[in-house]
């Protein structure tokens, strides 16, 4: 299905990487290589309704505060290559901004406690189902996410491009960064 993977990394991590000449999912916290699907913004990701700012949280969240590169990644077939659905965890990410910016909210959050704790350890549940091998995958997950559990030659990387900082946050930086 997926024949392209688009992952976004730290520029200075970039460099470890090209020392080591492998994208390593052993050096990974989860074990994983994350990507998305198909483009350097997916529409599933970009023009979702439901989820309208889970591609720039998630860039936010990967850049800190460091210039981010989007590395090509052609899919061939013998690597171990797998699709999850990103909506559980979104819609965790959701709850905690709302708790953040929204004082009743954060009242009615913390009143229902228990219950909102239960019905997160579901999502994650369902999150953690939701992983298929790519050539199970039917198309039918709302953020779909690319899980590489094999090692990446830095060779096969393609089109390694700089990432905007306007782009991913939505401002333009001022003064001389790297």
């Amino acid at each position: 299905m997926f024949k392209t993977a688009y992952h976004y990394i730290d520029s200075m991590d970039w460099k470890k990487v090209k020392s080591s000449k492998y994208l390593d999912p052993d050096k990974t916290e989860e074990g994983y290589i994350f990507c998305f699907p198909d483009s350097r913004r997916p529409k599933e990701w970009v023009e979702n309704e439901k989820f309208k700012n889970a591609f720039s949280d998630l860039l936010k969240y990967e850049s800190g505060n460091s210039p981010l590169l989007c590395l090509e990644i052609p899919i061939e077939k013998n690597d171990e290559v797998y699709v999850r659905d990103w909506k559980y965890l979104e819609i965790d990410n959701d709850i905690s901004n709302k708790m953040e910016n929204d004082f009743p909210y954060f009242l009615m959050f913390t009143a229902t406690l228990p219950v909102q704790i239960l019905m997160s350890l579901r999502r994650n549940k369902k999150f953690k189902k939701s992983v298929v091998p790519l050539e199970e995958y039917n198309g039918n997950y709302s953020l779909p996410e690319i899980m590489f559990a094999n090692k990446i030659k830095t060779s096969r990387v393609k089109n390694i491009e700089e990432i905007a900082f306007e782009e991913i946050t939505g401002k333009i930086r001022i003064g001389n960064f790297p």
